[in-house]
């Protein structure tokens, strides 16, 4: 809603990560025939967030991908720099090799907004935080999962619209 109102001006770039050192031996995050890998695993929640917060922008040119593969051959990190739509720089950093951290930063022509506390991308039943410029708007806990739920069902029933078009989601 902030990104899409225009108090952030135009968006210049997102930044991201989901990292957490994992151990995946033996589930399905280290089994290439069931979709396994870092980005596929944590690349997904960053990418959807960069499609929410452009209105569905598309990648127009990948800048640099770089990753480090494990054993079963799935990617155990990843980094990728893209631009979409000609002019907005996207980070997005997957890995089970590295600390726990997640965050999210936008950068717009008039304000930028951060998440303060609390993870960027899951957040279950803890309190989290939006820092916009210099000021920070804090969230009562929820159930991350049943909210989605439910925005999820919203949408296929047709009382809300997609965020994101269907067909470029």
């Amino acid at each position: 809603e902030l990104a899409r109102s225009g108090a952030l001006g135009e968006i210049m770039s997102i930044d991201s990560a989901f990292t957490f050192p994992g151990q995946i031996d033996g589930n399905y995050r280290s089994d290439p025939s069931m979709g396994g890998g870092a980005l596929l695993d944590t690349g997904g929640y960053q990418v959807h967030a960069w499609a929410a917060l452009t209105g569905g922008a598309h990648i127009v040119d990948v800048v640099q991908a770089r990753t480090s593969t494990g054993p079963s051959g799935v990617d155990l990190t990843t980094s990728v720099t893209a631009v979409m739509d000609g002019v907005i720089r996207a980070t997005a950093l997957s890995s089970f090799e590295q600390d726990e951290a997640q965050h999210l930063v936008v950068r717009g022509s008039k304000d930028n907004a951060a998440m303060g506390i609390g993870p960027a991308f899951t957040a279950w039943r803890e309190e989290t935080s939006l820092i916009i410029g210099k000021r920070e708007e804090l969230f009562a806990p929820v159930d991350a999962y049943q909210v989605m739920i439910e925005e999820v069902s919203a949408r296929i029933e047709g009382r809300e619209a997609w965020v994101v078009p269907i067909g470029d989601s």
